[in-house]
């Protein structure tokens, strides 16, 4: 098993319910994938340096995950693919373990 940040940008017209409810699918999906969710940072809106998706900002969540290298692959196409919330996302392979910490906010 390696260990994986997840960075998702959602969309910027979204609820703070919506946010919520989005947040917890994407880490429910992450579990039954057999990942291991270990940290989740708040980062909150942040401004775009460009327009994606007809919006200047998103809604940042970084994930801590410790998964497999093809449980990755399924994670990165459920992101394009299937969830329309996601306005962007990437996966940053690291070499050490996080901290486990439930839940932060950035501030």
């Amino acid at each position: 098993m390696r260990f994986y940040k997840v960075v998702i940008g959602l969309r910027h017209d979204m609820s703070s319910h919506d946010i919520e409810n989005t947040i917890f699918s994407v880490r429910n999906m992450m579990e039954k994938k057999d990942c291991k969710v270990m940290q989740l940072e708040r980062w909150g809106m942040r401004d775009l340096k460009y327009k994606v998706k007809n919006g200047m900002s998103a809604y940042f969540v970084i994930f801590g995950i410790e998964c497999d290298g093809p449980r990755v692959k399924e994670l990165t196409h459920y992101f394009s693919v299937h969830h329309e919330n996601i306005v962007r996302f990437m996966v940053l392979s690291t070499r050490y373990s996080f901290p486990v910490v439930e839940e932060s906010v950035a501030a």
